[in-house]
C-alpha cells in the first residue's frame, strides 16, 4: 500500500514522491535528502505536512501522509531544539532575542514543544524572564517573546506542569509585569488581531539549507533589526504574564496564596484595565484570570471580591468588551459566560436557604413589605398582601429555590419601587377577594421562574458560550430583573381575567414570555430593552401561539389523529368498493372524437 504525494524544500524546489506503508520515515528522509542534494545527518531532518503544519511521525503518518500530500524537508523538531536551547544558554541577549522569535514560531507544533521541554528549554525561558528587567523597547521585546513561548510550550506540554516550575520570584515578576507602565502602554498601542499571526518577524531571513532562518546581518545591521523587531511585531508582554498567572491560580495549590496573600502582588484593579483595550487577546486572559480568582475554592468572601471588581468599574469595561466581540471570538464568549455564571451564582445560597422566623434581619424585611404597601386603613391586616398563611409568614419562603432570594427580591422591590409596589398591592384590595393576584405569592414565583431562566443553580460546565448582555447592564441585575417581571406577572393575570384557582396557568404564560424574550435571536442588552420585548409578548400573542402548535404538534391532537386515521382510512375504502360494486358513468378520455364520449364500468 503506499500514497503518492510530493516532496518539496522551503524554497519551493522537490519532486513528486511514492511514500510507501512500509517504509520508515526515516529511510523516506534519507533518501529525500540524497534526491535533494540535502546535506546533514538524517536526523536532523523530518517532514512536515504543508496543509496542516504538522511534522509527520510514525504515531501520527496514518493521518498525515493521505493521498496528494505536499511535504515539506525540514529541520526536525530534535534538531531545532538543540540550536535554539544552545543560543539561549550561551548567546547574548541581541541573539537571544532573535532566537526567541524562532521559538515562538515553532512551539506552535506539538513535536518542537515536546523536544524542547525534554532539553531544559523550559528552565532557560524561566532563567530568561527572571533575569530580564522592564526598563526599556529591548527588554520589554525579549519579556514579551519569552512570555509567549512559555506559555505556548506549556500548553502542549500539559497545564499541570505549572506546579513544577513555579515559584515566588517567578510569581512576583508576572505580576511586576503586568503592573508596569511598559505593558499597559504596550497594550494600547497594538491593534486588536490574533497575536499568533503578528508573531512572525519580516525582518529574517530564512536559509532553508540549514534552518528555518540565518542570520545574515553585520553587526550595525542586527542592532538595526532589533529595533524594527520592538516596534510592534511582538506581542504585548501582559497579555501573556496574565495567561501564565491564570495558570498558576488554576493549576497550582499554592498558586492563589501567592497572589492574594497580604500584601497582594495583583488586585482587581491591575487586571480590569486589561479588559476593555481594544487588544481582545489581552482582554480574554484578563477576563480568564478574574473568574480563576473570582471561582477559586480558597475564595472566601466572594461578594467582597465582586464589589471590589465594581468599584473598579467592572460592569462598563465588560459591556465595552461585549460590543467589540463576534461571532468567531469563542473563547473570550465562553470566558464572559463563565463569568456570567459567577455573578449570578452570588444567589445561590440565598435561594438555597430558607426564610427563618427567628431572624430579626428577615423578619424586618417582611415588616417593611406590609409598612410601605398598606395604608393606616389596611395596617393591621396581612392577609391583603396574599401571604398564603397570615400566622406563618414565612411559610410562603421554605421552598427552597427561590427560599430567602425571593425574600430579598421584594425587599428591593417595595425600596426601590415604593410607589409601584404599592399601586399593586392597593390595586388587588379594590377587587373581588377571587380575582386578586397574590403579590407575596406571585413574587415567590417570579424569583423562581427568574433562577431558572438564568440557570443560577445549574453548575459552569467550562464550554459554554452563551452569555446574556443585560446581565452586565447594571449592579443588582437579578433585583431590577424581578422588579419588571413581577409587575408583568400582575397585568398577564389581569389580561388573562385570572383567579385564584388559575394562579399556575398564569405562572406558566409567564414562564413561556420570559422564554421568548431570553432565548430569542435579539439579545437584550438593557432593562429598557427588556421591558419592551416583554410588552411584545403579552397574553394574547402566547395564546394565538398556543393554539397554531395545538393544530399541530400537541399530544393530544397526535393521538386523536393516531386513533382516527385508520377508521378514516377503512371508511374512504369502503366508499370506494361500493361506488366500483355499483358501477359507475363516467367521461372517456380519447384523442379520437367518437361519438359515445362517454363509458360505464
Amino acid at each position: 500500500m503506499s500514497v503518492k504525494g510530493a516532496i518539496v524544500l522551503p524554497s519551493g524546489e522537490g519532486m513528486q514522491w511514492e511514500f510507501f506503508n512500509h517504509d520508515p520515515l526515516i529511510k523516506i528522509v534519507a533518501r529525500a535528502q540524497i534526491e535533494l542534494n540535502v546535506e546533514g545527518d538524517v536526523e536532523d531532518w523530518a517532514l512536515m505536512n504543508e496543509k496542516s503544519g504538522k511534522y509527520i511521525t510514525e504515531q501520527n503518518r496514518d493521518q498525515e501522509l493521505s493521498q496528494g500530500v505536499l511535504a515539506t524537508l525540514k529541520r526536525s523538531p530534535k534538531s531545532l531544539a538543540e540550536e535554539s536551547v544552545r543560543i539561549l544558554s550561551t548567546k547574548t541577549d541581541h541573539e537571544i532575542c532573535l532566537e526567541l522569535e524562532n521559538v515562538v514560531k515553532n512551539a506552535e507544533e506539538y513535536s518542537f514543544s515536546q523536544e524542547f521541554y525534554k532539553r531544559d528549554g523550559v528552565t532557560h525561558l524561566l532563567e530568561i524572564i527572571r533575569r530580564t528587567p522592564i526598563f526599556d523597547s529591548f527588554s520589554c521585546s525579549i519579556l514579551a517573546y519569552s512570555l509567549q513561548a512559555l506559555c505556548l510550550v506549556m500548553d502542549f506540554i500539559g497545564t499541570e506542569l505549572w506546579s513544577k516550575i513555579i515559584d515566588n520570584m517567578l510569581v512576583k515578576k508576572l505580576t511586576e509585569i503586568v503592573k508596569s507602565n511598559e505593558a499597559k502602554e504596550k497594550v494600547r498601542g497594538v491593534q486588536s488581531e490574533k497575536i499568533r499571526s503578528s508573531t512572525i518577524s519580516s525582518t529574517l531571513t530564512r536559509n532553508s539549507s540549514m534552518r528555518d532562518f540565518d542570520i545574515q546581518n553585520t553587526k550595525d545591521g542586527k542592532a538595526d533589526t532589533l529595533k524594527t523587531m520592538t516596534n510592534d511585531t511582538e506581542p504585548p508582554m501582559a497579555q501573556f504574564a496574565l495567561s501564565a498567572i491564570d495558570n498558576v491560580v488554576r493549576m497550582t495549590e499554592e498558586g492563589f496564596d501567592l497572589i492574594t496573600s497580604p500584601p497582594a502582588l495583583l488586585k482587581p484593579a491591575d487586571i480590569i484595565i486589561f479588559i476593555s483595550d481594544s487588544n481582545l487577546e489581552c482582554a480574554h486572559h484578563a477576563l480568564a484570570l478574574i473568574n480563576a480568582l473570582f471561582a477559586h475554592p480558597k475564595q472566601e468572601n466572594k461578594e467582597e471580591f465582586y464589589r471590589d471588581l465594581l468599584d473598579r468599574n467592572i460592569r462598563l469595561n465588560m459591556e465595552k468588551l461585549i460590543r467589540e466581540v463576534t461571532p468567531k471570538d469563542v473563547e473570550i464568549a465562553c470566558h464572559i459566560s463563565e463569568f456570567q455564571y459567577l455573578l449570578l451564582g452570588l444567589h445561590k445560597d440565598a435561594a438555597m436557604t430558607p426564610v427563618d422566623a427567628e431572624d430579626e434581619q428577615q423578619m424586618a424585611m417582611l415588616e417593611r413589605v406590609k409598612i410601605q404597601a398598606l395604608s393606616e386603613q389596611y395596617s393591621s391586616e396581612w392577609s391583603g398582601l396574599g401571604f398564603s398563611d397570615t400566622t406563618d409568614r414565612t411559610r410562603d419562603f421554605q421552598q427552597c429555590p427561590p427560599g430567602l432570594l425571593a425574600l430579598q427580591c421584594i425587599n428591593h422591590f417595595v425600596q426601590k419601587h415604593t410607589d409601584r409596589h404599592r399601586e399593586m398591592v392597593l390595586d388587588q384590595l379594590s377587587r373581588d377577594k377571587d380575582r386578586q393576584c397574590p403579590f407575596i405569592k406571585s413574587a415567590v414565583a417570579v424569583a423562581g421562574l427568574l433562577f431558572q431562566q438564568l440557570r443560577i443553580a445549574k453548575d459552569y460546565i467550562g464550554v459554554e458560550i452563551e452569555f446574556l448582555p443585560i446581565v452586565f447592564s447594571q449592579d443588582n441585575i437579578f433585583f431590577e430583573l424581578f422588579s419588571v417581571t413581577v409587575q408583568l406577572f400582575n397585568n398577564t393575570w389581569h389580561e388573562m381575567y385570572a383567579k385564584t384557582s388559575d394562579f399556575n396557568k398564569v405562572v406558566d404564560v409567564v414562564r413561556e414570555q420570559l422564554n421568548m424574550v431570553f432565548k430569542g435571536d435579539k439579545k437584550v442588552s438593557n432593562i429598557e430593552d427588556f421591558k419592551s420585548s416583554l410588552k411584545s409578548v403579552p397574553f394574547s400573542k402566547i395564546q394565538e401561539q398556543r393554539l397554531k402548535s395545538l393544530e399541530k404538534d400537541s399530544q393530544p391532537i397526535i393521538q386523536l389523529r393516531g386513533k382516527l386515521e385508520p377508521e378514516l382510512q377503512k371508511l374512504v375504502n369502503r366508499q370506494r368498493l361500493t361506488v366500483l360494486e355499483a358501477g359507475e358513468i363516467s367521461k372517456k378520455n380519447s384523442i379520437f372524437r367518437f361519438s359515445d364520449k362517454k363509458r360505464f364500468c
